[in-house]
């Protein structure tokens, strides 16, 4: 069995005299207190202050899994739930629950569970908080087969648009194993989700487009690049090849006040990328043409 939460037993145990509110489901009463409750939901807050039964008798019943609202009732405490509901919730239980059925087929489908109860309830933070557990699950875990079964599970009870935005994208990004499930098909077990597919798939293809679109763009840049590379590299060459060339034409310095050796350098001129060069007598600096 999971350890209890010391924050949440000490909670209880401090309020355990001052229930005010009672929820039942499957048989199953916790005691519990409006103002935790109803600091989370609006809905719930209509329910247990207006003209409906469930502010006469001070009892909320929910029609989800035990183990769903065992984890609706620790997030209500604590602002977070785990897959093992906190064994501290049997402080506030009208009968031992044990942990029999505790565990799901997958953890996927505890969060799925658990965003249909935010949903029903409109509870912000339980409905963030599960689509993110959900999101990080699908995304480090991804296995085909809990996939289906999460979605043969869960899928119709589901309400939540961003929920199944993000179901969509999981299958479109894994839809080459999907396939063969026929889970899509007019009339198959995910048929609800098809749309949602669609669009995730018309979001990648666009993406990819523009990519494309972008890297041929790039492309094209490139091609300039060298065009403008090999033009200067060109020129390069030939300003070389006359330097040779002078070379070759001159063996003494045609300053005839100079008198010495002759001994020649380069001397360079213009921008770097496409330079020139003069030959110059290396004592009195004379051009060489």
């Amino acid at each position: 069995m999971a350890q209890s939460s010391r924050s949440l037993e000490e909670q209880l145990k401090a309020t355990s005299g001052f229930s005010d509110l009672t929820i039942v489901c499957q048989g199953v009463e916790f005691a519990a207190h409006r103002f935790t409750v109803c600091a989370h939901s609006e809905v719930l807050t209509a329910a247990l202050t207006g003209n409906f039964s469930e502010a006469k008798s001070s009892t909320i019943k929910m029609d989800f899994d035990l183990n769903s609202v065992k984890r609706f009732l620790e997030f209500l405490y604590t602002g977070d739930y785990h897959e093992t509901p906190d064994p501290a919730l049997e402080l506030i239980t009208s009968i031992p629950t044990h942990d029999e059925g505790i565990q799901d087929a997958t953890s996927w489908i505890c969060h799925c569970r658990m965003n249909s109860v935010a949903d029903y309830y409109n509870v912000t933070g339980l409905s963030a908080i599960s689509l993110a557990k959900l999101e990080g699950g699908l995304q480090s875990e991804w296995c085909v087969k809990s996939f289906c079964a999460l979605l043969l599970e869960c899928l119709n009870d589901i309400g939540n648009r961003d929920t199944l935005c993000l179901l969509g994208n999981m299958a479109a990004e894994h839809y080459d194993e999907l396939a063969t499930f026929q889970l899509f098909e007019a009339g198959g077990p995910g048929e609800r989700l098809a749309p949602f597919v669609l669009t995730s798939c018309i979001k990648k293809l666009n993406e990819t487009k523009a990519l494309r679109k972008e890297a041929e763009g790039r492309c094209e840049q490139l091609k300039y690049e060298l065009s403008v590379q090999e033009s200067q590299s060109t020129q390069h060459s030939k300003n070389l090849e006359e330097c040779i060339s002078l070379m070759e034409n001159w063996s003494s310095c045609r300053n005839t006040n100079c008198g010495a050796e002759f001994k020649c350098y380069f001397d360079r001129k213009g921008p770097a990328s496409s330079p020139t060069y003069i030959l110059r007598c290396d004592r009195c600096r004379c051009r060489h043409e």
